[in-house]
């Protein structure tokens, strides 16, 4: 069912089904879309053989923080709401990657919003205080 924002709809969470069943729309949708497009196994939708970064595997290597950023983008760019995508990753002290900003410019509404994915408990989170303020690009 595509509503007229024309982002879609869908059970809200990242890592698996929110337990509340809450319904996501808009830039929640697509900031939601997109962290389990990373997170997910490649070949995962039977409906987009592409889908699926598999973040978590792609982590267990050491990658620098260019090699993230590039698959973070790329894995982004592959859905066709999104017209840019910029990722910026953070460590931890011991080097382990903890979170990556992620800045979205959709191809829906000029300009671009911010989401981070929090990487740093058992399961993922998206961070999403910047994604109703949408930057406006000249």
């Amino acid at each position: 069912m595509i509503m007229a924002n024309g982002y879609g709809i869908d059970v809200g969470g990242v890592d698996d089904i929110d337990l509340s069943l809450s319904i996501v729309d808009s830039r929640e949708l697509l900031a939601t879309h997109l962290a389990r497009r990373l997170l997910s196994l490649p070949g995962s939708s039977p409906f987009d053989p592409e889908f699926g970064g598999n973040l978590r595997v792609f982590l267990q290597g050491s990658k620098s923080n260019t090699q993230i950023e590039n698959h973070v983008n790329y894995h982004c760019i592959l859905d066709e709401r999104v017209s840019e995508c910029k990722s910026s990753v953070t460590r931890s002290k011991d080097g382990d990657v903890v979170t990556i900003g992620i800045t979205i410019s959709p191809y829906l509404e000029s300009g671009s919003y911010d989401f981070t994915l929090d990487l740093s408990g058992s399961n993922p989170l998206i961070i999403s205080e910047g994604i109703w303020s949408l930057t406006q690009t000249s």
